[in-house]
């Protein structure tokens, strides 16, 4: 989850610094390889969570963000106004690359294993098979 958020966070820098639309495209594509960090993510999540309060706390993590974004189209809105709609989504993406890194951050720092193999287990995709 650490190094997929820094990709993101590389790949929103791309949005960020793109010179003209071709730049976008190929930003939009390698962002879109990168879902399959959405299963490890909700799987690590349900990890962490005691199982009798795992409701409440899906609920938690979807409420929280939904409810900041509820006025974020707002503040977009108005630095696109002031600053033009270059510049503007220029210093969104800025913020975003920021909150990226941020999170990455925060999970290096804070993330443990839930689920530890003792050594020379092996794992992989043959034992998978």
């Amino acid at each position: 989850l650490v190094v997929t958020g820094v990709l993101n966070a590389a790949i929103i820098a791309i949005y960020l610094l793109a010179p003209d639309w071709r730049y976008l495209a190929a930003a939009n594509f390698l962002n879109g390889l990168l879902v399959f960090r959405f299963p490890a993510s909700s799987a690590l999540l349900a990890d962490s969570m005691d199982p009798g309060l795992r409701g409440r706390g899906f609920a938690a993590v979807s409420a929280i963000p939904g409810f900041i974004g509820i006025f974020t189209p707002f503040i977009g809105g108005y630095l696109m106004t002031v600053f033009d709609i270059e510049l503007g989504m220029r210093m969104l993406y800025a913020v975003s690359v920021v909150g990226t890194l941020l999170t990455a951050l925060l999970n290096w720092r804070f993330l443990e294993d839930t689920h530890s193999r003792p050594q020379g287990s092996g794992g992989g995709l043959l034992q998978v098979v």
